[in-house]
């Protein structure tokens, strides 16, 4: 027999201390990103605007893992990248920063990066399921074949097609099978 095993509850205080420690770091990490963000102002507002079909894609994908905001998010990054390092060498001031993303040929490297993440991403879901189909298939024809291998072993009773009375033996013989007497599982 088993033994018991207690619970042991934990004292609230702990689980409230736990709590305030947890937000005292999360506004501890808000507190540094807006200081950060403030100090490279330039790089923030490309970021910002630059990501801008990330945050709409973010706020309209339904799905749990959000795979496809991931996917469409790093190739927007890397189009941000183009700017960025433009940005970053020439001169890091605010009115620059708006005069790159002003440019076109800036706006058209930025989010034609993220239109190459949402294809990227239908064509790799495209690939991935074609192949789940297939080794479906594949499992489906292994195991019809070992259900013909296991008919021709042990006769049409095993394929449960065959109505059975309430003891569990067939109802009248099974064509191409001669009745075999059987006794029932005890």
């Amino acid at each position: 027999m088993a033994k018991k095993v207690k619970k042991v509850a934990v004292p609230k205080a702990g689980r409230k201390k736990k709590k305030s420690k947890l937000a005292l770091q999360f506004i501890f990490i808000i507190i540094v990103f807006i200081i950060m963000s403030l100090l490279f102002l330039p790089t923030t507002f490309v970021v910002f605007f630059g990501m801008m079909p990330t945050w709409a894609l973010f706020s309209m994908d339904g799905s749990k893992n959000k795979l496809k905001t991931v996917a469409v998010g790093a190739m927007n990054l890397a189009g941000c990248t183009y700017v960025l390092t433009d940005l970053w060498v020439t001169s890091h001031t605010l009115p620059y920063a708006i005069s790159l993303l002003l440019k076109p040929s800036s706006m058209i490297a930025i989010y034609l990066m993220a239109m190459a993440g949402f294809v990227l991403q239908r064509v790799i879901l495209g690939i991935v399921s074609s192949m789940m189909l297939q080794q479906a298939r594949a499992k489906i024809k292994i195991i019809l074949r070992r259900q013909d291998e296991l008919k021709a072993k042990w006769g049409p009773e095993v394929t449960g097609t065959i109505p059975l009375d309430m003891d569990g033996f067939p109802l009248k013989d099974v064509p191409d099978q001669p009745a075999v007497a059987s006794t029932p599982a005890a």
